[in-house]
């Protein structure tokens, strides 16, 4: 007597492309290793390099890399008509015509770039006498305050003295003093 259990099942023979596509598509996320032993269990004959060889050649090249997207996808259709209005716009126009818009669109744009230049570096030059003068003000508001209230690490809120005198800082001062540096 034969048990079932101990015969093989019976072989479908090698499968083609549209019956590995449709056991590849029914996987969630499918290995190399994962396809195989589906496609085995189904009762094809198929070799782990033969299900390789399968994702290879069928299913790799069907997914675009993110940044090999074809370029009628990068622009919407209201862009596209918008450089088509333009384009209808220039065709009609000599060269000439064109060379004057082109010199006129350069200047334009080398005066924003200008201008936009200069105010990032008036920017920058003011940036030392902002620093200053909020160094300044936060020194005489020091003065003029008795505390200052600060948060320690464990929440308990102390209140310290600006003008307490400090060791360190009256070492330096009278160090700055002795040498000539402090006024």
């Amino acid at each position: 007597m034969t048990d079932e259990s101990l015969v093989e099942p019976k072989s479908l023979g090698a499968p083609t492309v549209d019956q590995c596509m449709a056991v590849y598509g029914s996987m969630l996320e499918p290995t190399v290793r994962t396809f195989h032993g589906k496609m085995v269990a189904a009762g094809y004959a198929i070799s782990l390099s033969g299900a390789q060889r399968f994702i290879a050649r069928h299913i790799k090249k069907q997914r675009p890399k993110p940044h090999q997207t074809p370029a009628s996808n990068a622009s919407t259709s209201e862009e596209l008509s918008l450089i088509q209005k333009d384009l209808a716009e220039l065709r009609p126009l000599d060269t000439a015509a064109l060379k004057a818009m082109f010199e006129k669109e350069l200047l334009v744009y080398n005066i924003m770039l200008m201008r936009f230049s200069q105010l990032n570096a008036d920017r920058l030059a003011m940036a030392p006498k902002e620093a200053a003068a909020m160094v300044k003000s936060m020194t005489e508001a020091s003065g003029k305050i008795s505390s200052v209230p600060v948060i320690m690490p464990g929440g308990k809120i102390v209140d310290i003295s600006p003008t307490e005198p400090n060791p360190v800082s009256e070492a330096i001062r009278q160090f700055q003093l002795e040498r000539g540096m402090a006024n």
